[in-house]
């Protein structure tokens, strides 16, 4: 009788993460003279964001993973090549200075750095 397997045997823990971003906005101001006082206001605005996040197989960003091949797995201290966009309207420039998975959005759980002072 042929041995079937069915399984994966692995010395490390298997888990799984949703991924949760947040945005803080921030404002740059670029000036030719020195103002004397700089008025910061709070906008507030809606629009249709298009996120998307992909995991590649190699550092040439070639052969994406698709989704036969999830779940994969990585070893502790492997490296994973992920591209990550948005897209947006025309004249906003969105972009991730520091993306971080989490179980949930709550902050006591324990975060893990994808993008790092980005």
């Amino acid at each position: 009788m042929p041995v079937i397997i069915d399984f994966v045997i692995t010395r490390t823990h298997d888990i799984r993460l949703p991924f949760y971003c947040s945005y803080s906005r921030k404002k740059l101001i670029s000036l030719s003279f020195t103002p004397r006082r700089i008025h910061f206001g709070q906008e507030v605005g809606y629009g249709n964001f298009t996120f998307s996040m992909e995991f590649y197989k190699s550092s040439s960003y070639a052969t994406p993973y698709t989704p036969q091949d999830l779940p994969t797995g990585v070893q502790l201290n492997d490296y994973l090549y992920v591209q990550y966009s948005v897209e947006s309207s025309a004249d906003l420039v969105i972009m991730a200075e520091n993306c971080k998975a989490t179980k949930g959005s709550s902050h006591s759980w324990p975060q893990y750095n994808i993008i790092q002072n980005g």
